[in-house]
């Protein structure tokens, strides 16, 4: 196709850590209380044109790259009691890529593949009632001892 790109991009499947931190995180990204750390790999491929003549549609090339990533939930509260929790990534770190500045392009198109995976993430809340009581949330999200919570009170 003149003038475009053909690619493909596929994430592996993303182990998570909450707060506090059990698997050690590539410099500059640290986990700080009510984040989560998130590690993944990403198979970007794009479809190398061929030369005029010659038959075929092109030759993939593809590299795997490991991804670590900083994030927290964060809570949309839509009523009293009800909502959603969402994920926002703060930034992400891609290992042993040289030079400096193709590090810097491709971290920044991995975060925003990532955040757009992630957008469509929404984990839906609402009060839970409890015979004649409603339990409303009052903070959280909140990532500690190695687990999101939420707090909320009977009301």
């Amino acid at each position: 196709m003149p003038g475009g790109i053909q690619y493909a991009v596929r994430f592996s499947i993303p182990r998570v850590d909450f707060f506090p931190q059990t698997e050690p995180l590539p410099p500059p990204l640290t986990l700080s209380n009510g984040q989560f750390a998130l590690r993944t790999d990403v198979d970007l491929t794009v479809l190398c044109p061929r030369a005029e003549g010659q038959d075929g549609a092109g030759r993939p090339i593809s590299a795997r790259l490991g991804v670590a990533a900083v994030g927290r939930p964060l809570v949309r509260v839509t009523n009293p009691g009800t909502g959603t929790v969402s994920l926002d990534l703060l930034g992400v770190e891609l290992s042993d890529i040289t030079p400096e500045p193709l590090e810097s392009v491709l971290e920044c198109l991995v975060l925003s593949l990532l955040r757009g995976v992630l957008s469509s993430v929404n984990l839906p809340f609402e009060a839970l009632r409890v015979g004649a009581f409603t339990l409303n949330l009052l903070r959280g999200p909140e990532s500690e001892d190695d687990q999101l919570k939420l707090y909320g009170a009977a009301v």
